[in-house]
């Protein structure tokens, strides 16, 4: 048995979820992690500022 720990962004969970039943592995658990880099500030997208502080990823 080998345990293989990779963090991915939410919008590629499903793409690595059906990878992982391709290959036959259908067991495998995975947590929310929000990650605070040392890279702080402000952007702006379609009007609308947000910080890049914070970043909500998935661990897998």
């Amino acid at each position: 048995m080998k345990k293989i720990e990779a963090i991915i962004r939410k919008t590629r969970f499903e793409d690595v979820k059906e990878a992982l039943f391709e290959a036959d592995i259908n067991w495998f658990s995975y947590a929310e992690v929000h990650a605070i880099g040392q890279a702080r500030q402000d952007r702006i997208y379609r009007g609308v500022m947000y910080s890049t502080d914070i970043i909500s990823r998935k661990s897998l």
